[in-house]
């Protein structure tokens, strides 16, 4: 799942302003890759710079042309990075609405004959 949307303020990056973005679902195996890089014996003293590596690895600037490094993520200022956070509390608050659905939904094959007719 993907959430789109657009920086209050934006990035300037190598002279250029960004302020386009798409923020995916954080995946276990980003903690991982975090902490494996070059930047993990950081990140596992900083829970703040763990934070801010974890959302380069999740978000991708449109027209940016290369992965966002955290310390592009450390160069925004709070109230974008901030966007980012509710962006990214609501794309969990709609995957747990899909589940809570698919919970619900009553099981095709315990209804009747007719059921799904």
């Amino acid at each position: 799942m993907r959430t789109t949307g657009q920086l209050p303020q934006g990035i300037v990056i190598d002279g250029v302003l960004y302020r386009d973005f798409e923020l995916r679902e954080q995946l276990v195996g980003d903690e991982i890759e975090v902490l494996e890089s070059d930047d993990g014996p950081r990140a596992a003293k900083n829970d703040s710079f763990f934070g801010a590596c974890i959302m380069a690895r999740r978000l991708t600037l449109a027209g940016l042309g290369k992965p966002v490094a955290p310390a592009m993520i450390m160069a925004m200022t709070t109230s974008d990075f901030a966007h980012l956070v509710k962006a990214s509390q609501a794309t969990m608050a709609k995957r747990d609405s899909f589940r809570d659905a698919a919970q619900a939904a009553p099981d095709a094959l315990s209804g009747t004959d007719a059921t799904g007719v």
